[in-house]
């Protein structure tokens, strides 16, 4: 049985910021503060969270540790990162919340956040631009 590994209750919003660059997409480097603040009880894994999504779409990523004590989001990172259609220049400010959910907000190049619709609004969307077409057309019989 695995120890469950405690956090201060002081991380809970924790944040920091890191910056797409050419070699983030595969595996993306933590600050070395956020490391040292965890000395000790670094998760093996922590769940991504797209601000704004809730608790329904959270993505398993592995925690890497290298020789020289730095902290990598590993396996899972590159599916969210595509998923989300990280660039070069986009800024992601992240929020931990104390028990090994970080939330990300991505600000892409026009230093504006980025929001992404989720499936189910993608759906209702579609729906209702479907439609628009037969509803018009029913306006205008009941017009004539």
């Amino acid at each position: 049985m695995e120890e469950e590994r405690a956090f201060p209750s002081d991380l809970s919003g924790f944040e920091f910021f890191m910056i797409m660059l050419s070699n983030s997409l595969k595996k993306l480097r933590m600050p070395d503060k956020f490391a040292k603040v965890l000395a000790g009880r670094e998760p093996r894994e922590v769940k991504l969270r797209e601000a704004g999504s809730g608790r329904h779409s959270l993505w398993d990523v592995k925690v890497v540790l290298d020789a020289d004590g730095h902290m990598y989001l590993g396996r899972g990172w590159e599916q969210f990162a595509r998923a989300h259609d990280l660039r070069l220049g986009y800024i992601l400010l992240f929020s931990f919340d104390g028990d090994a959910v970080l939330t990300v907000k991505v600000f892409d190049v026009s230093m504006c956040r980025r929001h992404y619709q989720r499936d189910d609004d993608a759906s209702t969307r579609l729906f209702l631009l479907s439609s628009v077409p037969r509803l018009a057309s029913q306006r205008l019989v009941s017009k004539n």
